[in-house]
């Protein structure tokens, strides 16, 4: 008998466990599906998915504040959400595997000359100043092939300055002229814009994938600059068996970098749809009557992070209840992995935090191990901390699909170390004091 309740149990932990990977996975599945743009800012893919959120969440009984479940906010944005096509002579590029658009950048189209400046003419502010008084840029592009500086002399020396000018092209009108063609070895990540754009274009190319410098490009590149676009964050809550006025937050990103073109979209498995896929799976396991946690849970979805951390700024500043009354933010961005163990951002100075992750970990071996970082303004925890609150950031180690790129999709998305870090998030929530 004893031994047929124990079978029993085994078989129990493992169905739930498969079916909490299973809805987990739908979720990242649907979030990162093609209906909703990348989840950016086209096509309001953002409004329809926070829709999508937001529905979930109520299936799970989770209550809105007085304020309402989604907090409208606004900022500006630039996007390319048509026409893409870039020829270098007659030889077309392909869209972000050949060559990115600076998301800063302005729209063209028609056929431009090309003018080659080589490095030498950045080593000093003075000497780019010369180059602009002795030459008309003006309607013509202009390229600059970062690869001919050795890659380990680019960060001192006489190189320094020239990377430095190179570095603010994407950012302002270095150089009065069309645009700027920055010749790499290297490709940069995607992104996205939230201010007023630059007044030329600024295409990144990858020296691998043409086989001359151009003499002539042609461009057709639509860009919308919205100044006052409406985006939400999306927040719910469960109540707490005994301080229901305190608060542990569980916080993810849901936008992601959109529509690069009409062909290119971003499905941004692992960047975040693993993030919010855990916090809705959070919300079902603490709705449930024998689950319910001992503080109250927030549940925020946040959106605008891939443009600057906007959402969490936002909520921070107008926030739903006193921060004060948050016992700790646990932002969970990239958890997709966890295979190999897990990171917490901000841990360093979250110390109470991290050591109760670490000694939860230790005493269950739930996943391979926990590292320990540093302060980083690289996800929404951020203001939450600058606030004043105890806020990490959490993300999987392990091998997901390439970061913001169109093959960060479910089918690169293991999942092997996700039921071990859901069981460490619960135990931690149910033993954080």
């Amino acid at each position: 008998m004893k031994r047929l309740t124990l079978i029993l149990l085994i078989f129990l932990f493992v169905k739930v466990s498969a079916q909490d990977t299973i809805y987990v996975r739908s979720m990242i599945d649907t979030l990162s599906s093609a209906g909703y743009y990348g989840r950016g800012y086209v096509n309001e893919g953002d409004k329809k998915v926070a829709l999508f959120i937001q529905n979930e969440f109520k299936k799970t009984n989770a209550k809105a504040f007085s304020q309402g479940s989604l907090q409208p906010v606004p900022f500006p944005i630039n996007t390319f959400p048509k026409r893409m096509e870039v020829k270098f002579d007659d030889s077309l590029l392909k869209p972000f595997y050949d060559y990115k658009i600076a998301p800063s950048s302005k729209g063209c189209e028609g056929l431009f000359d090309v003018v080659e400046v080589s490095v030498n003419h950045l080593k000093s502010v003075d000497k780019l100043k010369k180059l602009i008084r002795k030459n008309d840029f003006y309607n013509k592009f202009i390229l600059i092939d970062v690869t001919t500086i050795p890659e380990k002399k680019r960060k001192s020396g006489k190189y320094k300055t020239v990377m430095e000018i190179v570095n603010s092209i994407p950012y302002q009108e270095v150089i009065p002229c069309k645009g700027v063609i920055l010749v790499k070895d290297k490709a940069d990540a995607q992104g996205m814009w939230a201010k007023t754009p630059i007044n030329n274009t600024v295409i990144k190319v990858l020296k691998s994938s043409f086989n001359k410098n151009p003499k002539q490009i042609s461009a057709t590149i639509d860009q919308t600059f919205t100044p006052k676009y409406t985006s939400n964050n999306v927040v719910f809550y469960i109540e707490g068996t005994a301080q229901a006025d305190t608060f542990l937050v569980f916080g993810g990103h849901y936008d992601h970098l959109g529509l690069f073109g009409e062909s290119t979209y971003f499905p941004g498995a692992n960047d975040n749809a693993s993030g919010v896929a855990t916090m809705l799976d959070l919300a079902h396991y603490y709705s449930l009557p024998e689950n319910r946690p001992y503080y109250s849970i927030a549940f925020i979805a946040f959106t605008g992070e891939e443009a600057g951390l906007l959402g969490s700024k936002f909520y921070t500043e107008n926030p739903q209840f006193p921060l004060t009354k948050i016992k700790a933010v646990i932002n969970l961005d990239m958890v997709g992995t966890g295979e190999n163990g897990i990171a917490v951002v901000n841990g360093e100075a979250n110390k109470n935090i991290f050591q109760q992750l670490d000694t939860l970990n230790k005493q269950y071996n739930y996943l391979p191990k926990i590292v320990i970082r540093g302060e980083a303004a690289n996800s929404d925890h951020h203001f939450f901390h600058k606030a004043g609150v105890p806020a990490v950031f959490i993300y999987g180690m392990g091998k997901s699909g390439p970061y913001h790129h169109p093959e960060d999709n479910n089918a690169n998305l293991g999942l092997k170390g996700y039921v071990s870090m859901f069981n460490l998030l619960t135990n931690f929530v149910n033993t954080y004091r």
